[in-house]
């Protein structure tokens, strides 16, 4: 019996012994992977030494690894295992991946927070990217207090900002802007990003799609273009695009000249280190495909430095990219460069309006507002990389830089913005991991440029809403650009154009127009509330055929006096609500003067009113102007002394509206 039992446990130390080193070879090649920078191959070797198990699945499809300086570790004595889970942390952190990478950060900081101190400022990253930004901002705080070197104390204080700017954002909400992931065409396997139009109809994107080594029997990603035809807002399966003539293993982010026979694009390979190297092509399309690859020459590729994400203006005449040359601000920063008949002069810096001391870079201009749209790390946002404008002009300055914000930019990476619409949101197209655990992918981003004015009518006696009022929106000309009315309840919604001026106003019959509103709008959507209209007076009390009105006029003066002109209104008002109305209009003066004066004075007087009445918008046909001069006075003007009584003068001096149908 004991002799089983010694056998047994043999057995049992033996495949123990056997499983260790199994589990240790996993390690062996997931740290071989990990100086290489093949974080992907480093997080399933890793995945499978901690869990033991050779036959661990893989979690997800890797797509571009994210260059950083990796987190500097007191390692000194420090416990193995620690080690692993942060170089598995760090391998999904590089990966972008930080679903997954957060559990591993926690780990490390609760086994031991001092064996890799930006371990802590990684995990809050992570939080932030995974939408917890109470607790992203809790441990940024935290690491704060670590007092970390001088370039993580400034990126630490950023995120901070972002934490705070991102839930002042998401409480503004998406507004007008609607965010759509495109089909299942565009967006298959892998990342899709950095969208280009070719032309009106066909878009040009870069992808990661997997092929298989035969030879070494095993899964390769590489960067390639690829083409779509847009038919009815959907697009086609996808076509690579073929280049020859580089060497380069991955080929994107494509640009066009305007008549879309010359592309440039970048070409990149990864090194052993896991280091990238960038550079810039160009190849020309005769009509029967694409020439041969080129180094683009003079300034845009230089020697010991990276060069990508070329941008051709609209015009043709510029040619944009991000390098990482001297002269810059820091990282990457956007350069520009004069194109002549295709080729390009001196590359200058676009300046520290734009540039940061972080990466900078996708830049794309949208000719018809002045706009420079780029992506960048070193401002505040949402996190990641976040897309910002500029309006300017080449070679005179831009204006400082402006986030485009939510919906635009997550909490993660948003970039390679593209639009082709009259406005600059109206009809574009972003890059984004949002949606994605690893990989950037292309949404479609329309936006309405409308602006919506909402209220309510009322009578203003009584308080009762008012259906079928007309309420009219007129430019800065006067003329209408919108009209609506009122529903059952008085309510109205009316659209116009976003950032013109208009003035609203509303109007009934049987009631006096009102203003509403006057506004330049940056909003795009205006509660202007409850407003009331009053209705208008009947001169003639309903019954009376005959109403005088003492309208002033000034000695001698022939026109109505500005004193005057709300009843003159009122009276308009009033005759605009009853069409079949005709009216005389009698003028009559104070015997001052002689008689020929007086009758032509009043005639005058008379005409006055009625050309007033006329430019309100009255038919001249239904008003009849008649002067009486001194003929018919109300009172005697002088008492029986001959002394003169100028209230009766006054008096006299009048103008009668009679009804005469």
């Amino acid at each position: 019996m004991l002799k089983h039992i010694i056998i047994i446990s043999g057995l049992v130390i033996t495949v123990q012994a056997g499983h260790a080193q199994i589990v240790k070879n996993y390690k062996r090649a997931a740290d071989k992977f990990y100086k290489q920078g093949d974080y992907y191959s480093a997080t399933q070797y890793y995945e499978k030494s901690l869990a033991g198990d050779k036959n661990a699945q893989n979690k997800y499809e890797p797509y571009q690894v994210e260059k950083r300086p990796a987190g500097s570790a007191n390692n000194k004595g420090v416990n193995p295992k620690v080690t692993l889970l942060y170089n598995l942390a760090d391998s999904y952190y590089k990966l972008q991946d930080y679903s997954h990478a957060e559990p591993y950060y926690k780990e490390v900081i609760d086994m031991d927070a001092t064996a890799y101190p930006n371990a802590l400022y990684d995990y809050a990253i992570c939080l932030r990217a995974n939408g917890k930004y109470s607790q992203a901002q809790q441990q940024l705080e935290k690491f704060l207090k670590t007092k970390p070197a001088a370039d993580y104390k400034s990126k630490a204080t950023l995120e901070l900002a972002n934490c705070n700017f991102i839930q002042q954002q998401l409480q503004q909400g998406e507004g007008h802007v609607k965010i759509a992931k495109l089909n299942n065409q565009v967006n298959k396997e892998g990342a899709s990003y950095a969208a280009a139009w070719m032309n009106a109809g066909t878009l040009v994107f870069t992808a990661t799609r997997s092929s298989v080594d035969e030879h070494n029997k095993t899964t390769e990603y590489n960067n390639a273009l690829y083409t779509t035809a847009q038919h009815s807002g959907s697009f086609d399966e996808a076509q690579k695009l073929s280049i020859t003539g580089i060497t380069s293993t991955h080929q994107g982010v494509a640009t066009f000249t305007p008549d879309g026979k010359k592309m440039f694009f970048t070409g990149w390979n990864t090194l052993a280190d896991g280091k990238k190297t960038f550079a810039i092509y160009s190849s020309e399309n005769s009509g029967s495909g694409w020439s041969p690859a080129v180094l683009v020459q003079g300034s845009v590729n230089v020697e010991g430095t990276d060069a990508r994400q070329p941008h051709v203006t609209a015009d043709g005449k510029y040619l944009l990219f991000s390098s990482n040359r001297p002269g810059g601000q820091g990282g990457f920063d956007i350069w520009y460069t004069p194109l002549k008949e295709g080729r390009p002069g001196k590359a200058m810096n676009i300046g520290k309006e734009i540039n940061t001391k972080e990466d900078d870079g996708a830049p794309f201009y949208f000719a018809a507002g002045n706009t420079l749209v780029f992506a960048s790390k070193g401002r505040t946002g949402m996190g990641g990389f976040d897309l910002f404008s500029s309006t300017g002009a080449f070679g005179s300055g831009w204006s400082e830089a402006v986030n485009l914000g939510y919906p635009v930019n997550s909490v993660k990476n948003d970039s390679y913005f593209v639009s082709r619409g009259k406005n600059l949101l109206e009809d574009a197209i972003i890059s984004s991991d949002r949606a994605s655990l690893c990989c950037l992918e292309l949404f479609s981003l329309h936006k309405s440029y409308h602006q919506y004015f909402s209220g309510q009518i009322v009578d203003c006696e009584n308080k009762t809403p008012i259906p079928g009022v007309t309420i009219t929106a007129t430019n800065t000309g006067g003329q209408p650009v919108a009209t609506q009315t009122t529903n059952a309840e008085g309510y109205y919604t009316l659209e116009t154009e976003i950032g013109k001026e208009v003035r609203l106003s509303a109007g009934m019959d049987k009631y006096k127009n009102a203003a509403l509103a006057s506004a330049t709008a940056s909003s795009d959507t205006i509660n202007i509330g409850q407003s009331c209209l009053a209705r208008i007076p009947d001169p003639f009390k309903g019954q009376a055929s005959l109403v005088t009105h003492d309208l002033r006029f000034g000695y001698n003066e022939k026109e109505v006096d500005p004193s005057s002109y709300a009843y003159m209104n009122d009276m308009a008002a009033y005759l605009k609500a009853n069409p079949t109305v005709k009216v005389e209009i009698s003028a009559h003066t104070d015997g001052i003067g002689s008689a020929s004066y007086n009758q032509q004075l009043s005639q005058a007087r008379a005409d006055a009113c009625v050309n007033y009445l006329v430019n309100a918008g009255i038919d001249a046909s239904r008003l009849i102007a008649k002067g009486y001069g001194a003929t018919q006075p109300l009172e005697k003007e002088k008492d029986k002394k001959g002394k003169d009584i100028p209230a009766a003068r006054e008096k006299n001096r009048r103008v009668e509206f009679k009804i005469i149908k």
